[in-house]
């Protein structure tokens, strides 16, 4: 697909403050070929919210998360994200974990606070070292 067809599918949603999201990935089965997928409109459905200011991810807490990723970029060119305050919850450490959270710290323009709640003590480990360079714990 072109970037001008690409570019003519896009939706603005202006008048969107505040977003919770709740993501549930714990079915394992096809996990690779489907997160790519839905990771990708996760990532625009965000980037279309041109007045976000607070975004809340809440990740439905899995034992599975060890799956990895093809590595993708999922920036829209040109797109900043306007939000000043992002939750984490359910935080795992899997992969689609770390690229969804990492996708809206990278283009957030104007972050003011970021909160991370890991899922259990094992999350808490793997938050601290994804995190390490972003926030105090």
């Amino acid at each position: 697909m072109d970037r001008h067809h690409r570019e003519s599918l896009w939706v603005d949603l202006v008048n969107i403050k505040h977003l919770e999201l709740t993501l549930d990935t714990r079915n394992p089965r096809h996990i690779d070929s489907y997160l790519k997928y839905f990771l990708r409109h996760v990532c625009r459905l965000i980037g279309a919210c041109a007045s976000l200011e607070k975004l809340v991810i809440k990740f439905k807490p899995s034992s599975y998360y060890s799956y990895v990723l093809e590595t993708e970029t999922h920036d829209e060119p040109g797109r900043g994200l306007p939000i000043k305050y992002l939750e984490i919850t359910g935080y795992a450490g899997s992969t689609f974990d770390r690229e969804l959270a990492f996708y809206v710290i990278n283009n957030a323009t104007a972050l003011q606070k970021l909160t991370v709640k890991p899922s259990n003590k094992e999350a808490l480990d793997r938050a601290r070292h994804d995190f390490r360079h972003i926030i105090v714990f």
